[in-house]
């Protein structure tokens, strides 16, 4: 089996290559999965992220969640692969953050899960495979954060072209409940 570290490598160069094609009507693709799960209706907070370079665009999934009157929270990051969930009342109050991601501001509330448990994370990913593993960029901010939330739906955004039968795992790895893709959902 490949390391983690070659199957970030190839998972980036594919996602760039994709991405420089068909990475638009992907992510729409992805959007209108997300906004018509049972799950994603029912849900009155969301955490979510800002989709960087080569990432499943989160922006419109943010937006019908504002839309919607859902609660939506984004991370930010607070130190070394330590971050936050702020919540958020408009996408065009978010400032550039950690390597340049779009994050909230200081003055956006801070909240504690343990009172505002979210009902959906979405997560972002490397690679996820058929069994519903994820492997992020090798930080570890994602698998620390997650560990704390066992009540939430873990909801991992990823173009097909990320998803492989099998990544190897470890011990600090948390599973996703739910992949959704341009053409699939894999529970």
């Amino acid at each position: 089996m490949e390391t983690k570290e070659l199957i970030r490598r190839r998972k980036n160069f594919q996602r760039i290559i994709f991405c420089a094609r068909d990475d638009f009507a992907a992510s729409k693709s992805i959007t209108d999965r997300v906004i018509h799960l049972p799950e994603y209706r029912k849900a009155s907070l969301i955490y979510a992220y800002a989709s960087n370079t080569n990432e499943v665009w989160t922006f419109e999934i943010i937006k019908d969640a504002l839309m919607s009157g859902k609660r939506v929270a984004l991370p930010r990051v607070i130190s070394d692969g330590v971050m936050e969930f702020r919540e958020i009342s408009a996408i065009n109050d978010l400032k550039k953050g950690y390597q340049g991601i779009m994050e909230p501001g200081d003055d956006d509330a801070l909240l504690d899960p343990k009172e505002d448990t979210p009902d959906i994370i979405m997560v972002p990913g490397v690679a996820f495979d058929t069994s519903k593993n994820r492997m992020g960029h090798g930080k570890g901010f994602y698998d620390r954060y997650l560990s704390g939330m066992p009540d939430s739906l873990f909801l991992g955004l990823a173009f097909d072209c990320q998803i492989e039968d099998t990544i190897p795992t470890d011990e600090n790895d948390i599973p996703m409940d739910m992949i959704v893709t341009q053409n699939r959902v894999i529970r």
